[in-house]
């Protein structure tokens, strides 16, 4: 378990990963069930996990724990990719409108003009 951050320069970097992570989704840079992975881990480094932006990620995260997303498919074999990129894809297409919506409601929340 994360203990969240009290030092207000590692909040600020987390939130502008919050920012980043979700602008690529929002993009089609990131794929939804990667992005909902890190934003899983930036919410409890933040201490927002409750809340509903997030858990909706954690969601997804929890959901698709099984499939290979992000760095972890060069670990793969080939023939096992083959085999869940179908799932994988089915699944980032039903969470699409959600995620997005979550997406750009984090944005406007987490995107603050630095002082």
């Amino acid at each position: 378990m994360t203990i969240p951050s009290t030092n207000e320069t590692e909040i600020l970097r987390a939130q502008s990963e919050v920012v980043s992570t979700a602008r690529g989704i929002l993009s089609g840079a990131l794929g939804i069930v990667e992005g909902a992975r890190c934003l899983t881990k930036l919410g409890h480094a933040l201490g927002v996990d409750r809340d509903p932006d997030f858990t909706f990620f954690v969601g997804v995260d929890s959901e698709t724990d099984h499939l290979p997303a992000g760095e972890v498919r060069r670990h793969w074999a080939a023939d096992a990719l083959q085999r869940t990129d179908e799932e994988l894809r089915e699944c980032e297409a039903f969470f699409r409108a959600d995620a997005f919506r979550v997406c750009q409601s984090m944005v406007q929340r987490y995107d603050k003009p630095v002082a």
